[in-house]
């Protein structure tokens, strides 16, 4: 059974407030004021004190791709790296050896929201990765605090898949966990940022029984969406370039997806957020920008933001990927906060992740 750590943060806040309030003294020019502290998820599926994770993509060698057998002994690398400055991430599939995350995570002490890859027109593909999740969580109950079935179905293209059809992967994970007696994991899934629209906007279609899901299946305290929001995106085809000023970005996707699914009492959790550090135009797609961006969307997940809330999120990616080569403006293989190839060394140094 995971702690939620929200009821001892704001037991230690209260007390704190007491205190505060103890020493604090009126002058006569001036009143003291003291600041809520931002509100912490009511949905809290990660036990770790920072809201900062990180996804988790392993094909970040030259030759690499989906479909890549991938080693333990790189598995264990990474792992490694990442658990330096990360106590959570995400995973996209248990195939390719990927199931091997789940016990290599849980010896680093890393939570693992176990991502779930939805096959087109193949759901005897899908629910066996389902059963492999499910046996490697039994194992290992602690490290996995989530299964997160598809990410991204809900976007027009060739790894769309029905919201009915997903809802209904949802539904097989949950009576998979109840039978493994592993009740307090949550079931999710990761769409795109407008995919909490009743219809979808542009080439994200609206997935209400998706969203169904993660309220039905889930008990009091587990549930969450993930979404995939990105202030590069709209800045860049907004001809703009100013990776620290991301809150209007922000409120934007606030108003046009996270709100109405807030609405349904299921919390957001940012399933991708980041700035690439190459493109089309180095001036805009560079380290530093990347860097600052990085701190910005820190401060704005921490509670620095309009709302006065913390969100939980995860930063995309931990590693460069060159195989994705078919993105716009040339970005794809450049979201790493690590270059590809076996880097050692981030771009930039990780700021305190709270």
């Amino acid at each position: 059974m995971k702690t939620k750590r929200h009821v001892i943060f704001y037991t230690a806040i209260i007390a704190l407030m007491a205190v505060m309030a103890g020493c604090t003294k009126k002058q006569s020019d001036n009143t003291s004021l003291v600041l809520p502290m931002p509100k912490e998820p009511s949905h809290d599926i990660f036990a770790a004190k920072a809201h900062m994770g990180v996804n988790y993509g392993p094909f970040h060698f030259n030759g690499q791709n989906p479909g890549t057998q991938v080693p333990l002994s790189q598995i264990q690398a990474d792992l490694t790296l990442i658990a330096k400055n990360f106590n959570f991430i995400r995973t996209y599939t248990v195939s390719n050896g990927l199931d091997q995350v789940i016990p290599e995570a849980a010896s680093r002490g890393i939570e693992v929201a176990v991502g779930i890859h939805c096959y087109t027109n193949d759901a005897t593909r899908t629910k066996a990765d389902i059963d492999l999740a499910v046996s490697r969580a039994s194992v290992n109950p602690i490290a996995v605090t989530a299964l997160v079935v598809g990410n991204e179905t809900n976007l027009n293209g060739p790894n769309y898949v029905a919201d009915g059809t997903v809802a209904g992967y949802m539904e097989y994970a949950k009576q998979k966990l109840n039978a493994a007696g592993l009740t307090s994991v949550s079931v999710t899934s990761c769409i795109t940022g407008t995919g909490g629209l009743p219809n979808g906007m542009g080439d994200s279609r609206g997935c209400p029984m998706i969203m169904q899901k993660c309220l039905s299946l889930n008990g009091q305290g587990d549930r969450v969406i993930f979404m995939t929001i990105y202030p590069y995106y709209g800045q860049k085809y907004n001809s703009q370039n100013n990776p620290s000023g991301l809150a209007g970005n922000m409120q934007w996707s606030h108003d046009n997806g996270m709100a109405q699914a807030e609405a349904q009492g299921i919390d957001v959790v940012i399933g991708e957020i980041g700035w690439p550090s190459g493109g089309n135009d180095p001036s805009m797609e560079n380290v530093n920008n990347q860097r600052i961006h990085f701190t910005a969307t820190l401060n704005w997940i921490n509670g620095q933001n309009i709302y006065n809330k913390s969100y939980n999120t995860l930063w995309f990616s931990m590693f460069d990927e060159p195989w994705k080569t078919a993105e716009p403006f040339g970005i794809g293989p450049h979201w790493g906060l690590y270059a590809a190839n076996g880097a050692t060394t981030p771009k930039f140094a990780i700021p305190p992740l709270n």
